[in-house]
């Protein structure tokens, strides 16, 4: 009995090995590549992947590149037409008298526009307005740097200097306007009140002399009146101060001028009638 186990068992051992002999021999691994063939493989995939490093690059950067230029173009297109919407709205804030209102419209295309000359000089004209004649005078300026050849921004900014007393600067810019343009009447109107604040006042009589043959206006004709009467010719003061009751017959200042100068020549009855004429358009 018990050799007949150990015979079946051996049996059952041998059959065991084969099977797993068998089994062995079909696992056998394939033959692994030479060295060259490892070497060519790894060569083609970093030549790939190199590759794929650089299209993602170029792309990228084609991206970029039309992104900035597609801006670009977008701001140019957009900036100068928002600048000129937002200096047209100052203009008639201006044109109202809201100087509050109009500064942050020149504010706005100033911003869009850097140089955007008229907005300078419009908002220095509602700066001045408001009282603020220093920063009037340094956009007036800024707008005569960009415009060098424009006497408009020139006369502003004379006009802003003589408002703060700085009468020589004002003389400066009223004459510079005018080698801009010979026949600027409001030119030499300036020059000559500030030549007259000055103590020059012959000068400013033969520049108010100009300015009103340029434009015989009510306010040339009265500033010539009053220099008139600072170097005591009231005759001529007095046929100046008619032409400005010409143009506005309730001129209360030109009245009482006229009977300061109707006086002077001894016309006493013509100076009461002045000053009782003045009064009752005051009382009005």
């Amino acid at each position: 009995m018990a050799s007949r186990f150990l015979q079946v068992h051996r049996d059952a051992l041998a059959k065991e090995w084969r099977a797993r002999q068998e089994l062995a021999e079909k696992r056998t691994p394939a033959p692994r590549p030479s060295p060259d063939t490892l070497r060519l493989i790894a060569l083609t995939a970093e030549d790939v992947a190199r590759r794929r490093r650089l299209l993602g690059l170029a792309i990228a950067m084609a991206l970029l590149i039309i992104g900035v230029a597609a801006r670009v173009a977008y701001k140019y297109s957009t900036d100068p037409m928002n600048a000129r919407l937002s200096f047209d709205n100052g203009q008639r804030q201006l044109q109202v008298n809201q100087y509050a209102q109009a500064i942050p419209s020149f504010d706005r295309a100033i911003q869009l526009e850097p140089k955007f000359a008229d907005a300078y000089s419009s908002r220095g004209k509602a700066l001045a307005a408001s009282g603020d004649r220093e920063r009037a005078i340094l956009d007036f300026s800024e707008a005569i740097q960009l415009q060098p050849s424009n006497p408009n921004p020139v006369l502003e900014r004379g006009t802003a200097y003589f408002y703060i007393k700085n009468y020589p600067a004002a003389v400066a810019d009223a004459t510079r306007a005018l080698e801009l343009n010979p026949l600027l009447a409001t030119a030499y109107n300036l020059r000559a009140i500030a030549l007259r604040e000055m103590g020059e006042t012959h000068k400013a009589l033969e520049d108010l002399d100009r300015a009103v043959q340029l434009d015989p206006s009510q306010d040339n004709y009265y500033q010539r009146a009053s220099t008139n009467q600072l170097i005591g010719d009231h005759r001529k003061a007095i046929e100046d101060l008619n032409r400005v009751l010409e143009f506005e017959p309730g001129d209360v200042p030109a009245y009482y001028a006229r009977a300061r100068s109707r006086r002077a020549i001894g016309d006493t009855e013509g100076a009461a009638a002045d000053t009782q004429h003045a009064r009752e358009l005051e009382n009005r």
